[in-house]
């Protein structure tokens, strides 16, 4: 099964890490589970909300995935 974690600029670091890290110990457990982050755009650096880079897999591409994971921002609001 591939499963793709979208990733864009700031992106909440724990929204991309969590679940990379239960998909890729299930695969270390034998799990047949290919995990990827990737990106909506080629580039080669993605910077989180609170300055986490990561480097994409790849590139998302529609149809590719058996599951897509899309993470929400950093959740920070402004306040005045």
């Amino acid at each position: 099964m591939r499963i793709d974690i979208t990733m864009f600029d700031g992106v909440d670091e724990l929204d991309v890490i969590g679940p990379h890290e239960v998909f890729r110990s299930a695969a270390n457990l034998g799990g047949r589970i290919d995990a990827r982050l990737v990106s909506r755009v080629p580039t080669s650096e993605i910077r989180a909300a609170y300055g986490l880079r990561f480097r994409p897999d790849g590139v998302f591409e529609p149809g590719e995935a058996d599951v897509l994971i899309v993470p929400e921002g950093d959740g920070r609001r402004e306040t005045k």
